[in-house]
């Protein structure tokens, strides 16, 4: 029974085959590595940083000139709420996947949402608009070809846009490494994880003929 192992005795025998747990990291790094290189496509990003501030300088102006503005921050919020649906618009399946047919690009149609990402940079009137692909310039070209749409649907919608292009789209030649390490670190713990079970296994079953053998011998 598990309440009856002893767990002094299961950890010298974790001890004793630590060689064990040498071979097993060494083999789950290996697999991580092999994994990566052979079966994981790389994934290049690319980014654009755009600028709402016109609605906002002009809140500010506001504010200077009228002492009793504070009373009432309905404007700033209102203007907060546009940053959130500027951002909606960005990442929305219709815009992504307008850009996608444009550059020739097969996206999987419920996994949009994986190519294209968009947020507020905390306290700013900044947006971030992020692409990730399996080539540099096939993420560049998305980048472009999102934030284009994006503003011709603000447009549309809104009869015209206070955003301003800071930093264009640019190539990255490096892949994104944080992938590659957490499949290492995920294939090194389930190697670990398997030699842990196995030990305990071969220690659990070698008790339990302990005690039938001296049941035996008992009787």
């Amino acid at each position: 029974m598990l309440e009856e192992l002893d767990l002094i005795d299961l950890f010298k025998t974790f001890w004793k085959k630590k060689v064990w747990f040498i071979y097993a990291l060494v083999i789950g790094i290996v697999v991580g590595i092999v994994y990566n290189i052979i079966i994981v496509v790389p994934k290049y990003s690319s980014w654009a940083t755009l600028l709402t501030s016109k609605a906002t300088y002009e809140l500010i102006d506001e504010a200077n000139s009228n002492p009793e503005f504070w009373a009432s921050r309905s404007e700033l919020t209102v203007n907060q709420r546009l940053i959130s649906t500027y951002i909606e618009i960005i990442r929305s399946r219709r815009v992504i996947m307008q850009a996608a047919e444009n550059l020739g690009i097969e996206i999987d149609y419920e996994k949009y949402w994986k190519w294209v990402s968009a947020y507020q940079v905390e306290s700013t009137d900044i947006i971030r608009v992020t692409t990730k692909t399996d080539a540099p310039e096939k993420s560049k070209q998305l980048a472009d070809e999102v934030v284009r749409i994006a503003l011709e649907e603000i447009d549309k919608i809104y009869g015209g846009n206070d955003i301003t292009i800071i930093d264009s789209p640019q190539i990255s030649e490096k892949p994104e490494e944080t992938e590659a390490v957490s499949n290492i670190i995920t294939t090194t713990l389930v190697s670990l994880l398997i030699t842990v079970a196995i030990i305990f296994v071969k220690y659990y079953f070698k008790g339990n003929n302990k005690d039938g053998k001296a049941d035996i011998k008992s009787k």
